[in-house]
């Protein structure tokens, strides 16, 4: 049997129930086809859009990253121009500070020649005082005299002592102030 003679065979209900049946199927198939081109148009939006995000994101990168290289060519340019400040005020400055260094040393010398003129003074006058003493230790105005000299000689004692202090001051302030320059750089 052929298929023509299968068809003739068939009666007229099987005929349009074969029909629907094929015809649910086609309908079926296109939508089903309609769905699936549905969901490739919809996944080419998705694909557009987020190549777009990424091209969007991409040259708000590269935006953010020149303001960033910007930021450090501007950061390392007022790096460099303070070095080279600091390096100009530590030149200029550095004679002053020899200037100052020798004045310093000049009058630490002074100090240290008066110091010692003084104490040659005081052990002159204490050893002259003791010979007067020893001459004359009965006489009312020697004895008063004596007095005075030994107050004269705690009062040479108590400068003596006070300029001692006062160069160490000196000798302090002189280390400091060659800590400053070797912090400047100038040293």
């Amino acid at each position: 049997m052929s298929i023509t003679e299968i068809i003739y065979s068939l009666s007229e209900e099987t005929l349009i129930s074969i029909l629907i049946f094929i015809g649910s199927i086609v309908i079926y198939v296109m939508r089903k086809f309609a769905f699936l081109n549905q969901q490739i148009e919809d996944y080419k939006s998705i694909n557009n859009l987020g190549r777009q995000g990424l091209k969007d994101e991409i040259l708000e990168s590269n935006y953010i990253i020149r303001r960033i290289e910007d930021e450090i060519f501007e950061i390392q340019q007022n790096v460099e121009n303070e070095l080279v400040e600091h390096e100009i005020i530590g030149l200029e400055m550095a004679p002053k500070f020899e200037q100052l260094s020798r004045r310093i040393g000049d009058i630490l010398d002074d100090q240290n020649d008066n110091i010692i003129d003084i104490d040659r003074e005081i052990k002159s006058i204490s050893t002259k005082i003791s010979e007067i003493s020893n001459i004359s230790a009965y006489d009312p105005i020697i004895s008063n005299l004596n007095e005075r000299l030994f107050d004269l000689i705690r009062v040479l004692k108590d400068v003596d002592s006070k300029i001692n202090e006062e160069s160490n001051k000196v000798v302090l302030l002189n280390h400091e102030f060659s800590m400053i320059k070797q912090a400047l750089g100038v040293e």
